[in-house]
């Protein structure tokens, strides 16, 4: 096969999210405010979180199937011939070709990640309006 090559596209996303993770948790104690400012980190923080998650599984996904692909590469010439097509290497290469989901998981996640976290902060937020007319 050819050389392995990174998926750059869900790799810088899944690294963004990581470092904003990071930053957000070492600086929780002066951002962990009660209210609606608590609320947002909070729902901030759960979007980054899914998200990361999301797309750094995707990557991890992508790059076995990348992998297991390459496994059936036995001369190594970028080129399935002969021995090396079977049903496995068949299904492997379906695996790799059919990869839009994973491809576009950066903004689908995103989506699903805004969707979670807005979710978390109307509730929260709803609740916190309850309390106050009580």
């Amino acid at each position: 096969m050819n050389p392995f090559h990174l998926p750059y596209h869900l790799l810088l996303p899944s690294l963004l999210s990581f470092m904003l993770l990071l930053v957000l948790f070492l600086k929780r104690k002066q951002l962990n405010r009660t209210g609606r400012r608590g609320l947002l980190w909070t729902a901030l923080f759960l979007f980054l979180s899914v998200y990361f998650v999301n797309v750094s599984y995707a990557t991890y996904d992508l790059i076995y199937s990348k992998m297991e692909l390459q496994e059936f590469d036995l001369n190594g010439d970028g080129i399935f011939t002969g021995n090396e097509i079977n049903p496995e290497q068949k299904k492997a290469l379906s695996n790799v070709a059919t990869d839009t989901s994973r491809n576009f998981s950066f903004i689908f996640g995103a989506v699903k990640a805004g969707f979670i976290a807005g979710f978390y902060l109307s509730i929260g937020l709803i609740l916190q309006f309850f309390r106050k007319s009580n």
